[in-house]
């Protein structure tokens, strides 16, 4: 799951391979690029990538890719907030102790 908020909209996605983030990262791109383009500065834009670290990975390559040629201003525009579901992990774990909804995304 990746939830996105961009202009004060939030969406939530669910993507299972690569074609699928591969589109939704060329999407965000050219999205960010015409609020450049309009606006003449960049639109903070925040990621929250909801799942295991595969699924993190599934976004993350592809994007790095597309910024790859981009200014430090794209780059620091992007926020991520990577929330893991897998239970072996010590961060998931943590959370896990003070958010019982967060405990039933692992189980």
């Amino acid at each position: 799951e990746v939830y996105i908020k961009m202009l004060g909209c939030i969406v939530k996605l669910f993507m299972k391979n690569t074609a699928d983030a591969k589109l939704f990262i060329t999407t965000l791109v050219n999205k960010m690029q015409k609020c450049v383009t309009r606006h003449s500065r960049m639109s903070p834009v925040t990621l929250k990538l909801v799942g295991d670290f595969s699924s993190c990975s599934l976004i993350l390559r592809p994007l790095m890719d597309s910024l790859n040629n981009k200014s430090a201003d794209w780059v620091n525009s992007i926020q991520f907030i990577f929330i893991p579901t897998d239970a072996d992990n010590p961060i998931g774990r943590y959370i896990s102790t003070l958010d019982d909804t967060y405990t039933r995304l692992l189980d």
